[in-house]
């Protein structure tokens, strides 16, 4: 059924189609806003999808630490928009989530085995184990208790490019995981 573009319009539609061909002359529907061919803007992705692409590496690789900076600073700012929204991808993708896990499961260990390994060196013979101990035991009472993740931070993290902290009683403390994850590996001189 054709439809001109005024009354399109004047139905708040986006699109529209009429029986007058393009300039390419294809016979589809058009944008309301400019009149252009939908086809037309279909074939014109296509044929540079993959330039763009490439240009928007390009970009990213010569702009990144800024783009990088605007993006943690809209983080801070939209803190609870970034929040849902990294909520809703998960909920949408957990099936990814799991298959990306169980196919670089090799890494997950590597990194597993390379914090545990960071964490021995950073233990001085000093320290006191049960009060080590304690901490961890502590994060899972209160977790248990509130229902609420919680875990054992290392104030000053054991890796920075800064310092590097100890893993001793005196450097740790208990915080969310939500706390945790947002703290990383950042050091607050």
């Amino acid at each position: 059924m054709s439809i001109s573009r005024e009354e399109a319009k004047s139905q708040e539609l986006n699109r529209y189609l009429d029986d007058k061909p393009c300039k390419k002359g294809h016979i589809s529907e058009k944008y309301v806003r400019d009149g252009y061919c939908c086809e037309c803007k279909y074939l014109n992705e296509i044929k540079h999808k993959e330039s763009r692409t490439v240009k928007s590496k390009k970009r990213y690789i010569c702009n990144s630490k800024s783009i990088i900076i605007k993006n943690q600073e809209y983080a801070i700012e939209n803190k609870e928009i970034v929040r849902v929204r990294q909520l809703a991808w998960r909920q949408r993708n957990k099936n990814k989530i799991v298959k990306y896990r169980q196919d670089n499961a090799g890494l997950y260990a590597f990194f597993a085995a390379e914090r545990r390994v960071k964490v021995k060196r950073a233990t001085p013979p000093w320290a006191d184990m049960n009060k080590i101990k304690w901490f961890y035991l502590e994060a899972a009472r209160i977790t248990k208790e509130t229902g609420v993740t919680h875990e054992v931070d290392h104030i000053v993290p054991l890796t920075n490019k800064i310092v590097s902290g100890l893993h001793c009683e005196f450097n740790l403390q208990i915080l969310t995981k939500t706390e945790n994850i947002r703290k990383h590996n950042h050091f607050i001189a």
